[in-house]
């Protein structure tokens, strides 16, 4: 499993170190949340981003120009807007990874149905450090 776990932390690293952008999808409910932990964290604030919420009708074409694409929650229940995400990910092949908050109590269906893979916000930052 390590080797497993090696292999995918690479392959986010290396979409992370891309001179394209990094796009952020979350509920707005949890909005202000991550924009706080991007701005906490030496590695994201020095990147250029987008941070993606429902009815944000360019999804498609910010996830087409992202190298990367973290999928957001903490204390929201609503994933419809990250559902919809993991869809057009899916569909372009692009590097995915789904962060969760401390109060995150469930998690998008379509995370465990697409097997994002799933971390903490503090291990994210370690694969990115």
């Amino acid at each position: 499993m390590d080797a497993i776990t090696a292999a995918a932390n690479e392959r986010i690293q290396n979409a992370f170190k891309e001179d394209r952008s990094i796009l952020f999808v979350c509920n707005s409910y949890d909005r202000g949340e991550l924009e706080a932990r991007i701005q906490k964290s030496d590695a994201l604030k020095k990147r250029h981003f987008d941070i993606s919420t429902e009815g944000d009708v360019e999804l498609e074409k910010k996830i087409a120009g992202s190298s990367l694409v973290i999928l957001f929650s903490n204390k929201s229940d609503e994933h419809a807007h990250i559902n919809k995400a993991i869809v057009v990910v899916a569909s372009q092949k692009k590097q995915v990874i789904y962060a969760k908050g401390d109060l995150a109590e469930s998690i998008p269906p379509y995370v465990a149905q697409f097997r994002i893979r799933t971390v903490s916000w503090s291990a994210l930052l370690e694969i990115l450090a």
